[in-house]
């Protein structure tokens, strides 16, 4: 009598399993959702601060805008520097003293114009050969000239109109001021406007932010990224300024999630803990469980066992009786025969010739069938042995040809033979291969209509296979039945349509005598599109391969 506890066991087990499953998964949700709420609020304090830094840049960038303007407008409103460039004197030592290395240190830029209202360049500093910045600027002298005219657009008589914005020169990002120069004593229009280019390199716009602490602060072209910058005409410049946001979010986020994961990693290492407790009070029902189950499995065993030894006494007993039935139906053959060759006297009655026609054939019939009977159950009980050799299939198949082509001329069917490359060799039994190849051939030419053809093609698959399709025109064979083919009693024909007798036992005992022989056969059909019937054989080499391995 099987005990109840290995069930109880089971259901422990399985109860166990489930607490601890949606332990986990309760435990992971909580966990995603915490770690979501928290991702949405450093992203959104990162969002936060991002924006303050970018107005905090705006306001930057404007000062940094407006000390240059105003530096310049102070310098350019100098009477003396009016009265220089309107008279037509050079003096390198007055320049030297108050225009290139005095503007350039005092008010931090990097390049110096003064243009006139004709576009002329009145002084640039510094020289060209001593500036590889200058020399680039001076190839984009248009940009300069047109923001020295747009200083003197909007001149205002004794005031200070400096214009300032941010350009491309030549690819180099940099700041660019303009100021006419004028009188402070005198209303008079000035003849020449002073253009100062300040640079924007990387060093000294990261010195810059670090002041009001922004990391990483560079200017970028043509980028969709970072803050706009104008130009002198208050337009979007190609110039943008980037920076590294300061991310306390994600700072924040990347400081709590270790925390959040020990806690997680704790609350299950503390529930596997119970769960292994639990576990090993039912490890008692777990064994006698097992054991039970062993118990089972060997009646199986000793179920399976019976199973087969019946089957080899069903074999042996079909074995038998088909050799107690060959004997009656070779005399009635025999008989039948000898009477319709009218060995002893003439048949005078056609009646009696009917019947004994009738009669032999029904006897060759049944004695066919009883054969396939016989055939099947050797093969299926394992006493069929083959002589595997070196085979040639050609003299085999036309040898095939031969015995159906009778047939095929009463059904008026063409036998039509294909070969690609030399005479195939195989390894196979003769016997067998002559078998498999009568009995596909048969069907062939029985299911193809009147005036079709039936094709054998043999050709090589590989260096160590060869394959003999058998292709008719006939019915085809519906898929339900495809699957089926092969199988002991299954006929290739619907049992409503069925226009030919047998027991279904030819393309089962191709089957097995393929298996016997280490081939293999496949089918290909659709109803009413005819059967393609392929058997693959070894070669001779594939053998000597596997052998010198």
């Amino acid at each position: 009598m099987r005990i109840r506890l290995p069930v109880i066991s089971i259901k422990l087990k399985q109860l166990i399993v489930s607490i601890a499953v949606a332990t986990v998964a309760i435990v992971c949700v909580l966990f995603i959702a915490i770690v979501w709420v928290l991702h949405l609020s450093s992203t959104s304090l990162d969002k936060g601060q991002t924006t303050g830094e970018a107005k905090l840049l705006h306001s930057l960038v404007d000062d940094y805008k407006q000390s240059l303007s105003r530096s310049i407008a102070d310098y350019s409103a100098w009477t003396e520097l009016y009265q220089y460039f309107n008279s037509n004197r050079k003096d390198a030592a007055w320049e030297k003293e108050n225009l290139g290395p005095y503007i350039t240190q005092a008010f931090a830029v990097d390049d110096l114009f003064f243009i006139t209202r004709s576009g002329r360049m009145a002084y640039y500093y510094p020289l060209p050969a001593k500036s590889s910045i200058l020399a680039h600027m001076l190839r984009d002298k248009r940009t300069i000239v047109q923001v020295a005219n747009l200083a003197f657009a909007r001149e205002i008589s004794g005031k200070e109109m400096a214009v300032g914005g941010f350009t491309s020169l030549n690819g180099i990002p940099s700041l660019v001021s303009a100021v006419t120069v004028r009188d402070s004593s005198s209303k008079a229009h000035s003849n020449v406007a002073l253009v100062a280019v300040r640079v924007l390199s990387t060093s000294a716009l990261g010195a810059l932010g670090r002041n009001y602490g922004i990391t990483g602060l560079r200017p970028v072209m043509n980028s969709d990224m970072g803050i706009e910058l104008r130009t002198p005409q208050g337009a979007v410049s190609s110039i943008r300024l980037v920076w590294q946001p300061a991310r306390a979010g994600r700072i924040f986020f990347r400081k709590t999630l270790p925390i959040m994961f020990a806690i997680v990693i704790l609350t299950l290492l503390a529930f596997m803990a119970v769960a292994f407790v639990a576990v090993r009070i039912l490890t008692h029902a777990q064994a006698q469980e097992q054991r039970a189950q062993q118990a089972e499995l060997d009646a199986t065993e000793i179920r399976a066992r019976a199973a087969e030894e019946t089957a080899r006494t069903k074999s042996a007993f079909i074995a038998n009786m088909s050799h107690e039935l060959r004997t009656p139906l070779n005399a009635i053959i025999g008989f039948s025969d000898m009477i319709r060759m009218e060995t002893f006297g003439p048949v005078t009655n056609e009646k009696y010739r009917d019947y004994l026609n009738a009669i032999n054939d029904s006897g060759k019939h049944l004695l066919d069938l009883v054969n396939d009977i016989l055939q099947f159950s050797r093969i299926e009980a394992g006493k069929l042995s083959v002589r595997m050799e070196p085979l040639e299939l050609e003299p085999l198949v036309r040898e095939c040809v031969r015995i159906t082509n009778g047939i095929a001329l009463e059904r008026n069917v063409r036998i039509e033979c294909n070969r690609s490359g030399g005479p195939p060799m195989v390894l196979a039994d003769r016997q067998a291969t002559k078998q498999v190849l009568l009995n596909l051939l048969s069907n062939a030419v029985k299911f193809s209509p009147p005036d079709t053809a039936v094709t054998i093609d043999c050709r090589d698959v590989d260096e160590s296979r060869h394959v003999i399709r058998i292709c008719d025109q006939g019915c085809g064979i519906p898929a339900a039945t495809l699957r089926e083919i092969g199988k002991p009693f299954v006929q290739a024909e619907q049992t409503y349509s069925r226009k030919f007798q047998g027991t279904g036992l030819g393309l089962a005992i191709c089957f097995l005598l393929a298996s016997v022989m280490d081939a293999f056969i496949d089918i290909d059909s659709a109803q009413g599109e005819g059967t393609t019937v392929s058997v693959t054989f070894r070669k001779p080499v594939a053998l000597n391969a596997v052998q010198a391995a």
